[in-house]
């Protein structure tokens, strides 16, 4: 991570990278403010806008929008790129302070991520039936269904 942007911060912090244009982004930042208030004192809260400090976030590895990273002495514990509910949120605030249990915790995948997962398969596997040239459609279709099925299984999501 970039030593510019940990300089001087001792503590555990949690870096959110971000744009202005950025839907998610807009989405996700007023729940950071709410744990920022919540963690106050506890957690530090940097905001990294990525159009203009571009360096940081390649120099941190970061290949979208948003992304969250939790350090604590100066190392990174934990990284999520995408959205979060608040209990993923709080996840991550909890292992930037050295929480092992949040550590191993899975920050989650959002619920629509599952639902739009299971509505491609759907969609595929209907086209599949009224294009009967493309029945690759169906091989793809039923291959998005075991994808969105692995997010509810336990076992797997541990692995």
């Amino acid at each position: 991570m970039s030593t510019v942007l940990l300089e001087g911060r001792q503590g555990p912090v949690v870096v959110q990278f971000h744009a202005p244009w950025c839907g998610p982004c807009k989405a996700v930042s007023p729940l950071v403010d709410e744990l920022e208030k919540e963690f106050q004192g506890q957690v530090e809260v940097v905001r990294v806008d990525v159009d203009s400090s571009g360096d940081l976030a390649r120099e941190a590895g970061v290949r979208g929008v948003p992304t969250l990273v939790a350090y604590r002495e100066g190392k990174e514990i934990r990284r999520h790129g995408g959205t979060l509910d608040r209990n993923g949120l709080r996840t991550l605030f909890q292992s930037a302070m050295g929480n092992t249990q949040a550590v191993a915790a899975p920050l989650g995948t959002p619920a629509w991520h599952r639902f739009a997962k299971i509505g491609a398969a759907l969609a595929l596997l209907l086209a599949a039936n009224q294009f009967p040239s493309m029945d690759w459609l169906r091989w793809v279709g039923f291959g998005v269904v075991f994808w969105a099925m692995r997010d509810l299984c336990p076992s797997c999501r541990s692995a």
